[in-house]
């Protein structure tokens, strides 16, 4: 049972960092409007988030 718990918390918190990673990128985005490429920003949301978790 424990290692049930245990599976659906990952599970819950790769879910919980995807969202998190995709809302990071869009503000992201927006924050620097034309002057990132779609690269860029993934880039700095990966490190930001790398700070997070």
């Amino acid at each position: 049972m424990a290692a049930l718990q245990k599976q659906e918390l990952e599970r819950n918190k790769k879910k919980l960092e995807e969202k998190a990673k995709k809302e990071a990128e869009r503000g992201i985005k927006k924050l620097l409007g034309d002057k990132a490429s779609d690269e860029e920003a993934k880039n700095v949301t990966d490190s930001l988030l790398k700070k997070f978790f």
